[in-house]
């Protein structure tokens, strides 16, 4: 099954506003407190297993992957898939 970013960037925004880490209003800023706050966990995690087979630190891991998508549809980024591809090739060209 595809994943298109560009989609589900709308449902990473709603999940953080029905959430409350956001309002309509908001800017993007509280979402990088997410980020931060996601990172630090991410430390402390384990390797143990978790819900449905992962681990805590892919959990949190994949908690920070959509707070950053959200981030990115409230900046107004158009294209998060384009981005994704864009900056694959930036770091493949070693840039």
């Amino acid at each position: 099954m595809a994943i298109t970013l560009n989609r589900y960037a709308a449902l990473c925004e709603k999940i953080a506003i029905d959430k409350g880490r956001i309002t309509d209003q908001s800017s993007p800023q509280p979402l990088l407190y997410d980020i931060s706050r996601c990172w630090r966990r991410a430390i402390n995690a384990t390797d143990f297993n978790c819900e449905g087979g992962w681990t805590e630190k892919e959990l949190v891991m994949g908690e920070l992957i959509l707070t950053t998508i959200a981030y990115l549809r409230r900046k107004g980024c158009g294209n998060i898939e384009m981005l994704l591809k864009d900056t694959i090739e930036r770091q493949r060209a070693g840039k």
